[in-house]
């Protein structure tokens, strides 16, 4: 058996394998020049949402975003998050500083400040959108101070929502458990 008759077969079979795969390259450019990418329009992804439109507006919503804070004057709202259009115009809101949350973070326990008479409700959520913890209280006169426990929560960033029910105002602020 001639060695020579072997490698020259042995390079033949590995210039055919290698010209197999010259040819393909130019093929896929050549069919990728026919096809089209297609287009998406912008829209919000979440775990759940819905969108409802009507002659008067519409209304987007998704559940597991962060919302960082909600304004009301009158029948107008403005709301901070991400969901958000592409041109916000804000005409003037007033926002008075009737809540202190200290410390923050904190390893224990919340203090939450309020100036304004009312009765509120306090809910703390973790980053899932599960209330974990809910505590009501009443103020009267001047100023009262509201103590929340966190001893027993794990460290973690949470949400406070603070709701006036008297005045339908409510505030939410990010929390961190240490």
């Amino acid at each position: 058996m001639d060695i020579s008759l072997i490698g020259d077969q042995q390079l033949r079979l590995i210039n055919y394998g290698i010209m197999k795969k010259l040819l393909i390259i130019p093929i896929c450019f050549c069919v990728s020049g026919f096809l089209q990418a297609q287009t998406l329009a912008s829209s919000v992804i979440g775990s759940t949402g819905e969108q409802f439109a009507s002659s008067n507006g519409f209304l987007d919503w998704t559940l597991g975003e962060i919302m960082t804070e909600t304004y009301q004057q009158n029948n107008h709202f403005f709301t901070q998050g991400f969901q958000q259009p592409a041109t916000i115009r804000v005409t003037g809101i007033e926002k008075e500083e009737s809540l202190l949350v200290y410390p923050n973070p904190t390893t224990d326990v919340l203090q939450v400040k309020t100036v304004v008479n009312g009765d509120y409700v306090f809910e703390l959520f973790n980053l899932q959108g599960q209330r974990i913890a809910e505590q009501k209280a009443t103020a009267i006169t001047g100023t009262h101070l509201h103590k929340i426990d966190l001893t027993n929560f794990s460290v973690a960033v949470y949400l406070l929502r603070i709701s006036n029910t008297t005045n339908g105002k409510n505030e939410i602020h990010k929390i961190e458990k240490l």
